[in-house]
């Protein structure tokens, strides 16, 4: 268990001294538990249940250097499960909600930031996997806030690809969704071969974006976004 009134780094001292495969779950009496910028070591390997409770971002953010501007961030190589409850940040300074790296799996979590957000969740590594009434905000205005992304390319490290699964039709989807790659990728076929989105079949909480569509896989699980 961990009590965050222990102080705002209890959180973050528990998940970088956790042995891999820990599962972690949230105590306390308030509905909103503060922590700053949530940025777990890189290799992090653990469960996060928050137990029905708000985890609140506050700041200082964190990101790369001179663009400190994501809420949470999760690092390339990571295994992190984060389950039943709530990741949010109303700061205005914040451009993404969750920036993540690594293989991530939210399982019935909402997702809530400011409109102004450009992304709540924007992936760019790793394998990602949204389940059990997992809820995202967003907007389906061409410039609008993006709901989630695959983005491919965005460093070196990041060529072996991501991959974002929309596991169950509970999954809300509020929003429109970005698949995109860096210009250095000159190779379309490398980027098509490493990055991926899948829904489920007859899923229709998503569009797909102009120029794409979903496509039935081959073993017939899912929906694979596709160029059209």
């Amino acid at each position: 268990m961990v009590d965050t009134s222990a102080g705002e780094t209890a959180l973050y001292d528990a998940i970088a001294s956790a042995p891999a495969g820990a599962y972690l779950i949230l105590q306390g009496d308030e509905e909103k538990i503060m922590q700053a910028a949530l940025q777990p070591p890189q290799n992090s390997d653990f469960t996060l249940d928050l137990n029905g409770h708000t985890l609140l971002s506050v700041g200082p953010f964190v990101g790369s250097a001179g663009t400190e501007t994501n809420a949470f961030r999760f690092l390339k190589d990571s295994n992190i499960t984060i389950k039943n409850g709530t990741l949010k940040c109303q700061a205005p300074s914040v451009a993404i909600l969750i920036q993540n790296f690594g293989n991530l799996t939210l399982d019935n979590v909402k997702l809530k930031g400011k409109s102004t957000y450009a992304y709540i969740l924007s992936n760019n590594c790793g394998e990602v996997h949204l389940k059990n009434g997992t809820t995202l905000p967003g907007s389906q205005s061409p410039s609008g806030q993006v709901s989630f992304d695959a983005h491919y390319g965005l460093t070196p490290e990041c060529d072996d690809g991501v991959a974002v699964y929309v596991d169950d039709p509970s999954v809300v989807v509020s929003g429109r969704i970005e698949y995109t790659k860096e210009d250095r990728i000159t190779d379309d076929t490398q980027w098509y071969d490493n990055c991926h989105i899948y829904i489920p079949v007859g899923y229709t909480g998503v569009s797909a974006p102009e120029g794409y569509q979903f496509q039935l896989t081959a073993d017939g699980k899912y929906q694979e976004l596709v160029h059209a």
